[in-house]
């Protein structure tokens, strides 16, 4: 029939549909890998991007957080610092906390830190604070910065500063208020003149008998610093003997001048004032009368078992010297009396005097003594005497011994502790108990930061034992100074 249409139910051999398979294998397993590549990209991604900036807040708080605020953990850890990382306490641990300077050099802190929230993530963290040790793997030099030695100053939590003032300075008082009293008894001191002056200083720490604590019974703490001295007078009764007396210029003392210490605890202790070291056992009176001032008025609380009052007494040097113009062997005498072995470190410190009377180089157009002559004749000894054993003894650290005019040494300098054991009485004297002005010391200045940021329950273990499992997915190295 025409135009009847022909039919081929023929299909798709099975060559050809190998060959259609091979090109659609061909052109769609690369454009399948991309997708799963592309979405595991954007996953790691977003994974590494949360990381980064987890580990970046972390170190954000590091550097507002004192370092010793990493040194706890769990109910020990500070609210402040918890609630900045967004953890419970329980997912704060302290891994290593280790400090030996002086043997090992080490100064590290390591925490762990659980469930750190950062983007639609939460990751562990391990944080670790070292100074550059030889085990550090990033030092960055911090070893020499760290190891160097820095001046170690103590809190000032009393001061006494002795002023260089006419009618301020107990020094110049004590020479005016003896030309009074010569001038008062003329009909007795004929021709009477100032002869030999001596200095003794106190620093008298001690629990008050009327200031206590909040709850009535605890006695707060009170220290009185006295300047002492005896003035030798010549005179004439008649003709041209002369002859001597005795002056201790400034008011008498009421109750607990450093007198009333000696005798108390010669009485009370049944130590005799030889056996315990009482140096005006032949002149009392020179620790009777005098001018005394107050570093803590009202009193202060007593020192925590860990710590120390710290008591500055900053003087100016006496040189001791006849009306002849010879210098004595007298020491300028100081003590630091402690008996209610209150836990104290004394800070005598020696001034430079300024003013007219001295001239650092050289002799004045008059001949007046130099500064540098006079400290080549200066003699000192402080004393620090409390009333119990040796253990836990108080600390006086001085440059007293140091000539403020130059070069060379002073004539001498003697430094003695004592205590009081018992019934029985003991002493001694030590050096070691004296040390200088400014310690030094070697101390962490700059710490290096790493921080290890790892998946979600990479973290296990508590303390010591904790442990993470896997590789860091970032980490970040940095640094801080101390705080």
């Amino acid at each position: 029939m025409a135009g009847k249409l022909k039919k081929n139910n023929k299909g798709f051999s099975l060559v050809e549909m190998i060959i259609a398979i091979v090109i659609l294998g061909i052109v769609g397993i690369p454009l399948l890998h991309a997708f799963v590549t592309s979405a595991n990209l954007h996953t790691n991604s977003k994974k590494y991007g949360e990381a980064t900036q987890a580990a970046q807040n972390i170190n954000e708080i590091v550097q507002a957080f004192p370092v010793s605020y990493f040194g706890k953990s769990g109910a020990d850890a500070d609210q402040g610092l918890i609630d900045m990382l967004g953890i419970n306490r329980d997912n704060l641990q302290l891994i290593q906390n280790e400090k030996d300077l002086l043997v090992n050099n080490v100064d590290t802190k390591v925490v762990g830190l659980k469930n750190i929230v950062s983007g639609d993530g939460a990751y562990d963290c391990r944080l670790t604070l070292d100074r550059g040790d030889a085990s550090s793997s990033s030092s960055d030099g911090f070893v020499e910065i760290n190891n160097e030695r820095v001046a170690e100053y103590a809190q000032m939590d009393g001061v006494f500063t002795q002023s260089y003032l006419e009618g301020v300075d107990p020094d110049k008082k004590a020479i005016v208020d003896t030309n009074q009293y010569i001038a008062a008894n003329s009909a007795t001191l004929n021709k009477a003149t100032i002869y030999d002056v001596k200095r003794r200083v106190a620093v008298l720490i001690h629990e008050s008998d009327t200031e206590f604590e909040a709850d009535g019974t605890t006695p707060l703490v009170e220290c009185e610093v006295y300047f002492n001295y005896a003035v030798k007078i010549r005179y004439y009764p008649s003709g041209n003997v002369a002859r001597y007396t005795m002056y201790y210029p400034g008011s008498a003392f009421d109750n607990d001048s450093p007198l009333d210490f000696y005798n108390d605890y010669a009485v009370n202790e049944n130590v005799n004032n030889s056996t315990y070291k009482n140096p005006y056992k032949d002149d009392p009176g020179v620790m009777a009368r005098g001018y005394s001032y107050d570093i803590f008025p009202g009193g202060v609380s007593q020192p925590a078992a860990d710590e120390f009052l710290n008591v500055y007494l900053l003087y100016y040097p006496f040189y001791p010297y006849r009306s002849s113009g010879t210098y004595t062997s007298e020491y300028d005498s100081f003590f630091i009396l402690n008996p209610d072995h209150i836990r104290t470190k004394a800070f005598i410190i020696k001034q430079c005097p300024l003013g007219e009377d001295y001239t650092p180089l050289s002799r004045t157009e008059d001949g007046r003594q130099t500064l540098m002559s006079k400290e080549l004749k200066y003699n000192c000894w402080i004393r620090c005497q409390t009333a119990f054993s040796a253990e836990g003894m108080d600390w006086v650290y001085t440059n007293a011994a140091t000539n403020l005019g130059g070069t060379g040494s002073i004539k001498s300098a003697k430094f003695e502790a004592y205590y009081n054991s018992g019934a029985d009485g003991h002493n001694f004297a030590v050096d070691e108990g004296l040390g200088n002005l400014i310690g030094t010391t070697r101390r962490t200045r700059i710490y290096n930061v790493k921080i290890e940021v790892f998946r979600a329950g990479a973290m296990s273990g508590t303390g010591a034992s904790t442990v993470f499992s896997g590789e860091p997915i970032y980490t970040f190295e940095g640094s801080k100074t101390k705080s």
